[in-house]
């Protein structure tokens, strides 16, 4: 007789997290402007631009891993408390 655990462990440790059926970034990229879309009572576009952020989101993650995070770095300001052991994205050289 074999007892259940009362636990989840995962198969592989570099299984992504999940909500319902959709990686964090694709749930994300759906509810937000679905809910956007609903509070300024257009839920119709609100339901567009939810489906084109998860197929945008989809697009990004088959670029590879890290390329959201990319994005961030080069396109964004720099913030001290965020890649804080790389140097600003503006300097593109050091004199020596």
């Amino acid at each position: 007789m074999s007892v259940q655990p009362d636990y989840y462990l995962p198969k592989h440790l570099d299984t992504p997290e999940r909500f319902l059926f959709w990686s964090i970034e694709e749930a994300v990229a759906m509810i937000v402007p679905f809910m956007f879309g609903m509070m300024i009572n257009q839920a119709f576009w609100g339901l567009v631009c939810s489906l084109l952020g998860f197929w945008g989101a989809r697009k990004l993650k088959q670029q590879g891993d890290n390329i959201i995070n990319q994005l961030v770095y080069w396109h964004f300001p720099h913030s001290k408390s965020l890649y804080r052991w790389l140097p600003p994205s503006h300097i593109r050289e050091y004199l020596g």
